[in-house]
């Protein structure tokens, strides 16, 4: 599912598939949370970031970073992941859903 949000992501006019990116990202939290997958959502989304902030897709798409945080589709939390040891701590999830610049992505 991934793909396909790198996809739109790609392939949008200036933010017109963000909306949909988004919806995508949303299943795709809800359903990794509910199957205690939280690693693997937070990994995809990390690598996600890592792209935008490269501007590996197509140019320049840090608005559908921001689009990102609007719809609260950051990583996946302990609290929110029923305490699974893979999920991140509320301070990480917060530091990766600020930070845009790439002297901060040293911890990918």
């Amino acid at each position: 599912m991934f793909v396909h949000v790198r996809e739109l992501v790609k392939t949008s006019l200036a933010d017109i598939n963000y909306s949909r990116a988004c919806e995508i990202l949303r299943v795709v939290r809800d359903e990794f949370r509910e199957y205690e997958w939280p690693e693997i959502y937070n990994d995809l989304l990390r690598e996600l970031k890592k792209d935008i902030v490269a501007k590996k897709l197509d140019g320049d798409r840090t608005d559908m970073w921001w689009t990102i945080r609007k719809f609260s589709l950051g990583l996946l939390t302990k609290e929110e992941a029923g305490q699974s040891t893979a999920a991140v701590e509320e301070d990480e999830a917060k530091e990766v859903s600020l930070c845009l610049d790439t002297a901060t992505l040293i911890w990918y």
